[in-house]
């Protein structure tokens, strides 16, 4: 029997979740797992990375396991103006806890039952060049940490 990738379940219902706001994201390639897709032009991205994994310890038993799936969601808003562009920020984020949090389980993603969206960090501006004649920012960026908690069924 082929190995199951239970990882790439979880970060194919969480793209699929975040898809779904479409008054955010109004592209699907606006959410990806490659950044290059933000030279295409859009002003709001999520960037997903695989991040930490570790077991849930009270329902590991046998062939289950509970898995809290991290993912890194690097979310990218183009600036504007300050007052235009934090505005925005705030709504991207608000959006998405909201989204994820009216449905923990990704779309009926195989065997998801809880997800939760934290950051570590504050919001920071975001530069591609560091000189004196570009001193105004390129977007506003928060790193974020996606936590995906799956009951894993091995079989053996």
């Amino acid at each position: 029997m082929a190995a199951v990738d239970f990882y790439e379940q979880c970060e194919t219902g969480l793209k699929s979740a975040l898809q779904s706001l479409t008054t955010v994201f109004l592209h699907d390639w606006q959410v990806s797992n490659d950044d290059t897709v933000i030279a295409r032009g859009g002003d709001v991205f999520a960037i997903l990375r695989p991040g930490a994994f570790p077991i849930f310890a009270k329902q590991a038993t046998g062939k289950q396991v509970d898995f809290d799936w991290g993912i890194t969601v690097d979310v990218y808003v183009r600036y504007e103006s300050y007052a235009t562009s934090w505005a925005k920020f705030k709504t991207v984020r608000a959006e998405m806890i909201w989204r994820l949090g009216c449905d923990p389980t990704l779309g009926n993603t195989p065997n998801v039952w809880g997800v939760t969206l934290s950051a570590e960090e504050g919001a920071q501006y975001f530069k591609f060049a560091e000189s004196s004649e570009n001193a105004t920012p390129n977007f506003i960026i928060q790193t974020m940490q996606a936590t995906v908690r799956q009951r894993v069924e091995f079989e053996f």
